[in-house]
């Protein structure tokens, strides 16, 4: 790992004591407190959207010039007498042993708890804190704008979905959004126990919150492919204008690291930002006679909602999925 800091915005100093300390039931002493600060430092260097550039500190106090460049210090609540009115500053970001809340300047993460979580919550702090921390893989990439549409839900054209998303997850970072009103699609995947989805990202949406990527981060299940729990007020859904959904956008392009973010409106309408700006489409249907004349129907309302050209960005799933 390399000693010192690169001069850019996404720099984040771990600094962690090199006294005798115990960390929980696992590691005890001065060698657990290395090997606990290791660990979560690689666990964050590992993560594909993290817009941090991890470097790790087990001597203190460290100098004022690596202070000064690091945008996010995160240090365990001992360290705080040391580290004095520093620590006040609104870099700082305390791993605590006792689960405080925040407090003034300071934001506190519970050190017990998995690295998942811990990443989740110190990229939950800089969003609170509206630093404008940007993923790493986030610039100059392709990116591709995939929306689904289904002529008639049901468990097979859901599966096939999900397949699409696996296969496309493969080789590239996706994100899968379901705006449908009403789905059971997390039926059909180990969703665990996240509660945060759609919902939030619609509220932090209308709020305009510039740091759309970051609190995505810490909402999205990970699995083959990236997505968020479907939303708990279909009616919500409804209320993004054309501004919301560009805004949106702009924030899933410029704020995370996705090569490709996938829309699954079901039987919906899409909006017409995302009809016009949507890479390709993505039909989920059967060769029947009602689903063919729904997806001829479909494209046919949407070509005249659109400047022209639709047509050509359509594929049938059996395309993608055999």
């Amino acid at each position: 790992m390399d000693d010192g800091f690169v001069d850019r915005l996404d720099q984040f100093g771990i600094v962690f004591p090199d006294a005798d300390v115990g960390i929980g039931e696992v590691f005890v002493g001065r060698e657990g407190i290395i090997q606990y600060g290791e660990r979560l430092a690689a666990f964050i260097s590992r993560q594909t959207d993290s817009p941090f550039n991890v470097h790790l500190y087990l001597e203190h106090p460290i100098g004022d010039e690596q202070w000064e460049k690091a945008d996010v210090v995160l240090m365990t609540s001992s360290l705080m007498d040391l580290y004095g009115e520093k620590v006040s500053n609104e870099k700082v970001i305390l791993l605590d042993e006792e689960g405080r809340q925040a407090e003034g300047e300071n934001e506190y993460v519970y050190k017990y708890q998995s690295a998942v979580k811990i990443y989740g919550e110190i990229l939950k702090c800089c969003a609170d804190k509206g630093n404008a921390v940007v993923p790493m893989g986030s610039k100059g990439r392709k990116w591709m704008l995939t929306g689904i549409y289904m002529p008639v839900s049901s468990e097979k054209r859901v599966r096939s979905v999900l397949e699409f998303c696996r296969k496309e997850g493969e080789n590239q970072k996706v994100l899968y959004l379901n705006l449908e009103p009403v789905t059971c699609f997390t039926d059909l995947l180990e969703s665990g126990d996240r509660k945060e989805g759609i919902s939030e990202m619609i509220y932090y949406v209308k709020q305009r919150q510039g740091n759309l990527g970051n609190r995505l981060g810490m909402m999205v299940t990970r699995a083959e492919f990236d997505y968020l729990m479907p939303s708990a007020n279909p009616a919500e859904i409804g209320e993004l204008n054309a501004e919301d959904w560009q805004f949106c956008l702009e924030q899933l392009y410029q704020g995370t690291v996705y090569d490709q973010v996938i829309f699954d409106f079901g039987a919906m309408l899409p909006p017409a930002v995302l009809l016009e700006t949507g890479d390709r489409w993505i039909i989920a249907g059967d060769e029947t006679e009602w689903e063919e004349k729904l997806t001829e129907r479909f494209i046919s309302i949407v070509s005249r909602m659109t400047e022209g050209g639709f047509e050509e960005r359509v594929l049938k799933i059996r395309e993608v999925v055999p």
